[in-house]
């Protein structure tokens, strides 16, 4: 029996010492490398962006400069990338397309505020010394409150509506009004283990210096489940006393200068979560693009600067391939050098295939096939002159040949003959001569010789041509 009971204990104690360190290994191994692809969708972004752009340019893809364009910024990318500051996220440390973004261009790739996702408030102001101005929008709008349902009441003034956090902001803004110098705001609010109770701390902000007076004091909301005194629309209180609605003040949060690893650690599951807002991959592709081909011995497509990137046309790339459309996540995510990614920042060849293959620089090893050839001497120079040309014939000169086609029959003019104009007679019941058709004749005979003389003219032409 003893010995059977220490050959459990072995046995559980090999399982502790060898088998569950290497799962631990295992595990932080797979998260690691599932948290180090975060920003492959970006790379497949990039690339399927910038092939729809030289597509609808005119551009085949079986164009090698296609892939030599492709080949050119992934260099220029990783190059840039190498000097950006590093992110650090769970494990993970390493420059991210955000980072790489603010270095590319020391702010002035994206030059003006943008929201991170598509449909967020949060904006973004990249500055030039790689610095993120993080501006967030007004909040406490309030939702108003119906007589006799649910309802919140501050704890003083008597201010009631359905969302506490209108309550509280309302509360605080009537009972310590903002002065010449001063402005109060709420801040960090918390639930009691009342679930029906909530207590926020009121800061107060000096304008002239700045000076932030955290816990200045405090107030607070009950939740009731029913009998509200009165009701209100959206965005109003109602006042218990003065039985009025008032709107609910709302609270601008002063824009704050982050670095990147700061404005990172601002962001919610919430907002990393949500796709990345286009207007950023737009601005990236123009960029990259086109600092590439201003490199030395760049090869690839030229960049189109007459017809940049729009943002239309990355929304509709990434309506065909909503699988691959990058994540605010994507786009903040450290992006490190593994040994199953050595380029990480390489844009592949086919964005939409389940395993990327970065592209490869185009015809690797090439040289040029005359730099190992002696150059040929031909002797001492001939002296042989410039070739000269001919005197270019006149218009007057070219035209002579028609001109002066026949010129026996230049002079010619067609003889005149004298004739007279028949007049038949019939005897019928006595002589009758027919002349009317003289006197016809005769009336109209400048007419008739015009007619005649067109008539001869349009014939000559035609047996002219005809020749």
């Amino acid at each position: 029996m003893k010995l059977l009971f220490w050959r459990v204990f072995v046995i559980k104690l090999l399982v502790k010492l060898c088998v569950l360190p290497f799962l631990f290994y295992m595990s932080a191994s797979h998260a690691q490398v599932a948290e180090s692809g975060a920003a492959q969708n970006m790379n497949r972004a990039m690339s399927g962006i910038m092939q729809n752009a030289m597509a609808s340019r005119g551009y085949v893809p079986s164009d090698p400069r296609t892939y030599a364009t492709l080949a050119r910024t992934s260099n220029f990318v990783a190059a840039t990338a190498g000097g950006a500051a590093a992110i650090a996220i769970g494990t993970i440390t390493a420059p991210a397309w955000l980072t790489f973004t603010l270095a590319a261009a020391a702010g002035g790739l994206i030059s003006y505020g943008v929201t991170l996702a598509a449909d967020a408030l949060l904006r973004w102001y990249f500055k030039p010394d790689q610095t993120i101005e993080v501006e967030r929008p007004s909040t406490s709008t309030g939702s108003g409150v119906v007589i006799a349902g649910t309802y919140w009441k501050s704890t003083i003034l008597g201010i009631i509506g359905s969302d506490p956090m209108s309550v509280i902001q309302t509360a605080a803004t009537m009972n310590w009004p903002a002065d010449a110098n001063s402005t109060y705001e709420v801040g960090q609010c918390t639930t009691t283990s009342n679930p029906t109770k909530m207590s926020c701390g009121i800061t107060r902000v000096n304008k002239t210096t700045g000076y932030r007076q955290q816990n200045y004091a405090a107030i607070g909301a009950n939740y009731y489940p029913s009998g509200a005194p009165g009701s209100c629309q959206s965005g109003f209180v109602y006042r218990e006393v003065q039985k009025d609605c008032v709107p609910v003040p709302t609270t601008a949060q002063p824009n704050q200068t982050l670095s990147p690893q700061e404005a990172v650690e601002t962001l919610t599951e919430e907002e990393l979560a949500k796709p990345l807002n286009p207007s950023i991959l737009a601005q990236l592709s123009n960029n990259v693009w086109q600092q590439a081909a201003s490199q030395p011995g760049y090869d690839g497509l030229p960049y189109p600067m007459a017809q940049p990137i729009t943002v239309e046309e990355v929304v509709r790339w990434l309506q065909q391939n909503p699988q691959y459309a990058p994540t605010v996540r994507d786009f903040v995510s450290p992006n490190p050098t593994t040994t199953d990614q050595p380029n990480p920042w390489a844009l592949p060849a086919n964005p939409t295939a389940p395993v990327t293959t970065p592209t490869t620089n185009p015809n690797p090893g090439t040289t040029n096939p005359g730099s190992d050839t002696p150059l040929v001497n031909l002797g001492p120079d001939p002296g042989v002159g410039a070739p000269t040309l001919e005197q270019l014939p006149t218009a007057q000169q070219i035209a002579n040949p028609i001109l002066q086609l026949a010129p026996d029959l230049r002079g010619f003019q067609a003889t005149g003959k004298t004739g007279v104009c028949p007049r038949p007679t019939i005897e019928l019941y006595g002589t009758h001569v027919l002349d009317a058709h003289c006197k016809l004749i005769e009336d109209n005979k400048p007419v008739l010789q015009m007619a005649m003389a067109f008539a001869w003219a349009v014939l000559a032409l035609f047996i002219v041509l005809s020749a």
